[in-house]
């Protein structure tokens, strides 16, 4: 029910989604379906026609979609993450409750200070770096 990407259609030939199956994620200016997901009884398939950028929240509700862990609600920093290792950039200066799929310690890098909840809030261009301890 919103608007994504940059609401220009490509010139030219233009692909669209014909399968009865398919649910039904984005639609040309005149209703054709551009962009449509299907569940298949081994895999989950996502198409899209037309090249656009995507808001965060689409994007991370196609990666939920695809199984992919969710660490931080989208939009308000990049985030990196490796087994020992997080960095964060804050873009909107939100205050953020990340999310591991395991227990976890995190000790900032700069300061020392260990968090006691995962909860970070950063301002608008300030980043982070945390030491990562799996409990």
């Amino acid at each position: 029910g919103q608007r994504v990407g940059l609401g220009i259609d490509m010139p030219g030939e233009r692909f669209e989604v014909s399968d009865p199956e398919a649910v039904p994620l984005a639609r040309y200016a005149d209703g054709k379906i551009a962009g449509a997901m299907r569940t298949f009884r081994d895999w989950n398939s996502i198409y899209f026609a037309t090249p656009s950028c995507f808001t965060p929240e689409f994007l991370q509700n196609i990666a939920r979609f695809g199984g992919v862990h969710i660490y931080n609600t989208p939009g308000d920093m990049f985030f990196h993450h490796r087994d020992d290792l997080l960095v964060l950039h804050g873009v909107e200066g939100n205050t953020n409750q990340l999310r591991f799929p395991y227990p976890v310690e995190l000790q900032d890098l700069y300061t020392g200070e260990v968090l006691r909840e995962p909860v970070v809030k950063l301002k608008p261009g300030e980043s982070r770096l945390f030491r990562v301890k799996r409990r």
